[in-house]
């Protein structure tokens, strides 16, 4: 089915009043009601409940048939609110990432029957299991005047390309950023290897994602057995401690374990379940 049927069938679907499902993620309880705190369906909230194939239940709640849930602050909201919610629930949480509709109860039992097998498995790997945030910043000024001060090459480099009495030229100013750009991508790898390094013992899995600012150095997702929080935290305090005042540490969570969910409701269902890493 092209792109273009699927828009005008969801098309004449809400034109008609068809309603779709929202859902939150799978897990081991299918009696779960939390109430009416999901997304909102005309300006009210719809009723989180669960929709039980066997042993599996998906949480969901009525929603519109759209081609895209927008990423708006109220929606934003309930999704997270209920993944909080679900997270206290024993027998594994295996969450969706924001914006997963399905057409409607048939089509949600034919992917749970489908992809039965990896379900389970990924219950199985993350029950009692929580995701932690940790991000850690240059907390500096000027991070460019701070790595030019620390590292006498990039201070020769620069005192020589804006010395008195000379013009810098723009491959000079170029080549000025490329090397400070590789010592900032150095620091970044160096702090990365060593922080890893050292929380591995208290995390079951670690994920490195992109810096997404200049000065941030590391952003990094755990993956913690939820009677070890205790531990994770301290390790991160006695982590913390082996840096100077230079640097700014922020930890966050417990949230649902988003990132170390491996499930693509999307993709061929897969005759073994699904290993991981």
């Amino acid at each position: 089915m092209s792109a273009d049927l699927r828009k005008r069938i969801a098309r004449a679907r809400r034109q008609q009043g068809g309603t779709a499902l929202y859902v939150y993620g799978m897990i081991r309880s299918p009696g779960v009601d939390l109430g009416y705190v999901g997304l909102d369906v005309d300006g009210k909230p719809a009723r989180v409940h669960t929709i039980a194939a066997g042993r599996i239940g998906a949480v969901v709640s009525p929603y519109p048939d759209v081609d895209r849930v927008l990423p708006i602050r109220c929606n934003l909201d309930a999704h997270h609110r209920v993944g909080r919610d679900l997270l206290k629930l024993s027998g594994g949480l295996l969450p969706m990432r924001f914006g997963h509709v399905v057409s409607g109860e048939r089509e949600l039992l034919r992917l749970l029957a489908a992809h039965r097998a990896e379900i389970e498995e990924e219950l199985g790997c993350l029950d009692g299991k929580v995701e932690m945030a940790l991000k850690v910043f240059w907390d500096v000024e000027n991070i460019y005047e701070y790595f030019v001060d620390k590292d006498p090459g990039l201070t020769e480099m620069r005192d020589r390309i804006y010395g008195p009495g000379v013009e810098p030229s723009r491959q000079a100013k170029i080549e000025l950023g490329r090397t400070f750009a590789e010592q900032l991508d150095a620091d970044r790898e160096s702090h990365v290897r060593q922080v890893t390094e050292l929380l591995q013992p208290v995390a079951d899995e670690i994920e490195t994602d992109e810096a997404r600012a200049e000065k941030m150095i590391m952003n990094l997702t755990l993956l913690v057995d939820h009677p070890r929080l205790p531990d994770m935290e301290q390790c991160v305090h006695d982590v913390a401690a082996r840096f100077s005042g230079l640097y700014l540490f922020r930890y966050a969570g417990p949230f649902p374990p988003y990132h170390f969910v491996a499930l693509d409701l999307g993709a061929p269902p897969q005759r073994a379940a699904v290993a991981r890493s």
